[in-house]
């Protein structure tokens, strides 16, 4: 959760678009146990291990909001590891 806050607030400085949809990705967590674990991994992967790759960017906001939408589109997370492939961002 601090992690997360904390990307929001970098981005706020400077970036009010990208703070909105870093907030936006907090809704890949939810439910409990395994699902919950899995939609932690998404968050953190999508919007706030990303944070790095943000500055150097162009348009992170629409880019945030695809890793996210990705993020959203299965439980495996495998259209995430996709999008991630597709704009360069495997760590």
């Amino acid at each position: 959760m601090q992690t997360w806050l904390d990307a929001v607030g970098r981005a706020l400085a400077s970036d009010y678009a990208l703070a909105v949809e870093l907030l936006r990705c907090r809704r890949l967590i939810k439910g409990y146990s395994d699902t919950h674990a899995r939609g932690a991994r998404c968050a953190s992967t999508a919007c706030c291990a990303q944070p790095r790759f943000w500055p150097d960017a162009t348009a992170p906001a629409p880019r945030c909001a695809r890793l996210r939408e990705a993020a959203l589109r299965d439980a495996e997370g495998q259209a995430l590891d996709q999008a991630l492939r597709a704009m360069q961002l495997t760590a």
